[in-house]
This record gives structure tokens, sequence and C-alpha cells, in this order.
């Protein structure tokens, strides 16, 4: 059942992100490589988009305005997003990156394209909006962590010297 989904998902994501070769790195994540090690483990290799806007406690006005126009962008293309919730955009300085294409499909219609736009409306009006980015505590303490690695680095060079 799993490997099956893996195929299925593998071959659907190599599909969509060639349809969407013009958007990548800039609307949705780059995809570097996808391929499988040892007949049973599909791999995406993707670019780092930054943490997804799920860990953001408060959205900046200007996050709402990036994400519909890239929303609208992958419409253009031709693509439904499908999963369109705030785990699936990666916001960062890079700004957004749609992410997470497996229920994506062809898109058919002005009808549907309204309903993934009621969707991005939803979760505007379901978050807190404020003029900069608040970080949940994970990411504080995920910094402290990159801040304590970077000294031991440090440390580390300095020993190697």
């Amino acid at each position: 059942m799993i490997s099956r989904r893996l195929e299925t998902l593998k071959g659907h994501t190599n599909r969509n992100f060639g349809q969407l070769q013009e958007l990548q790195g800039k609307q949705i994540a780059f995809l570097y490589a996808a391929g499988e090690a040892q007949n049973m483990l599909n791999i995406l290799v993707l670019e780092g988009c930054g943490p997804n806007s799920n860990e953001i406690t408060e959205l900046p006005h200007q996050f709402w305005i990036e994400a519909k126009g890239a929303l609208r962008a992958v419409h253009n293309a031709g693509l439904l997003h499908g999963g369109v919730r705030l785990e699936n955009i990666a916001y960062s300085e890079k700004g957004i990156r749609f992410v997470d294409l497996e229920h994506s499909r062809l898109f058919s219609g002005a009808a549907e394209r309204a309903v993934v736009e009621g969707e991005l409306r939803h979760l505007k009006g379901s978050r807190k909006e404020t003029g900069r980015a608040k970080w949940k505590t994970k990411n504080r303490q995920n910094a402290q962590v990159q801040q304590a690695e970077g000294r031991r680095g440090e440390l580390e060079d300095r020993l190697m010297e």
C-alpha cells in the first residue's frame, strides 16, 4: 500500500513539477531531483524554502498578498494546488513557496479556481495579521540550537588550528 502510494506520488510529482518548471524557485520549491533508491525508496530533493507558515503566530499583511499572487501563478500555469494550507506554504526572506504538490491536479475550470482562492481567504481569516512575522517558540529554540552549533563549529575550527 505505501509503496504504491509513493510510486504514484513520484510520477505525479515529476509531472506536476515539470508542468510548473517556470515557477520553480519562485512560487513553488525548486525540484533538484526525483528518483528511487534500491527500488523501494522514492526521494525528492527540493530547495530549502524556510519554515512553513504554520510555524508563524502572526503573519504580516504582505504574506497574504504574496501567497495569493503565488497561487494565481500556479493556477495560470494550469494546475490547482489541491492542498492549500499554512503548512504547505513556506515563508522566508526568499518569499512565498507553495510546497507539497501531492494533491495537485490539472486545472479544469473557473469554479475550481474560486474554491482554492476561497481556501486562501479562509486561511487569512483564521490567523492574526500584523506588520511583521512572529515565530512560534519552536523556531526560537531552533535558532538557539543553530547558534549553539555555530559556536561549537567555531570551537572545532580553533582546535584544528
